[in-house]
Parts: C-alpha cells; structure tokens; sequence
C-alpha cells in the first residue's frame, strides 16, 4: 500500500479514539517485521495522555521505532498523524 496521511493540528486527545503506533523494531535475530499496535483514549484512563506538552502512551515498543508516526483514522476513512514517537 503507498499514500499519505494529513496531520492532526488539534493536540487534545479525544475520548474513545484509538490511537496507532506502527513501524521496524530491531529485532535480536535481524529479521525485518512490521509490529504494531492501537490504543484507545477511554474516559479518565492512563494509556495514552498529555503531559507538559508532551504525548506519553503505554504502546509495547522497541528499539529502531522511533520516528514511527502516531495516528488515527476518522470515520471516513481518513489517516492523520498526531505524535511522532522517539
């Protein structure tokens, strides 16, 4: 699959939208994987949050994800990135 996705200039997170982090951790044996993973915004929850301006998750990441964007999909079918992961 090839294409764009636009970006987020809203940075509040929204109730019960979920939230992606995809991308290529390093892996111990060199083998080249895609892993990803989605979180929901729920209501007063801990998974994913702003502090100080700064995005924090409890994503499961590795080493070599940084850079990969976080992002979400409206009801339309429309990707936006929201945070880059580092």
């Amino acid at each position: 699959h090839c294409g764009f996705m636009g970006i987020a200039y809203d940075y509040n997170l929204e109730d019960n939208k979920e939230y992606n982090l995809y991308g290529y951790p390093k892996l111990k044996d060199n083998r080249i994987l895609l892993y990803g993973m989605n979180i929901k915004n729920e209501n007063n929850s801990e998974n994913i949050w702003i502090e100080n301006g700064i995005l924090k998750h409890k994503l499961d990441t590795e080493g070599g994800q940084s850079g990969s964007s976080i992002w979400f999909k409206e009801e339309n079918n429309k990707c936006f990135i929201f945070a880059i992961h580092i």
